[in-house]
């Protein structure tokens, strides 16, 4: 077991084309002792968004914080809350906006690549 809080993990900037204003901080992963899962805690600026982009894995996100926008596989918007919880399938096309004022986060957990196959 490890207890860990996210005020004390080093917190990344994300540069990628087609990314604004989105950093990362692994909240649980291979450093906390887990093989299996990792959890991402996403931050995207006011005025920011990540890549529209898709994986060849499923995840989950939970809108933690602020007010964002979903766009989903074909690419219909959808306001998104604390409290709202996506799930992405396998290579679906997704991306998240943050057209407020103030920060907009969530967790995003998906299982270890590494040690856990895609097929």
């Amino acid at each position: 077991m490890k207890i860990t809080s996210k005020h004390n993990i080093e917190t990344k900037e994300v540069f990628a084309e087609g990314a604004l204003g989105v950093s990362m901080q692994i909240l649980i992963g291979e450093e906390q002792g887990s093989s299996e899962i990792i959890i991402r805690n996403f931050t995207i600026a006011p005025n920011g968004y990540s890549l529209h982009h898709k994986h060849d894995y499923e995840h989950l996100v939970q809108i933690s914080r602020g007010e964002g926008i979903f766009v989903d596989n074909d690419g219909t918007e959808h306001k998104v809350t604390p409290g709202h919880n996506i799930f992405i399938g396998k290579n679906e096309m997704h991306q998240f906006q943050n057209r407020s004022n103030a920060d907009f986060e969530f967790t995003c957990t998906v299982l270890n690549q590494k040690h856990n196959s895609t097929s």
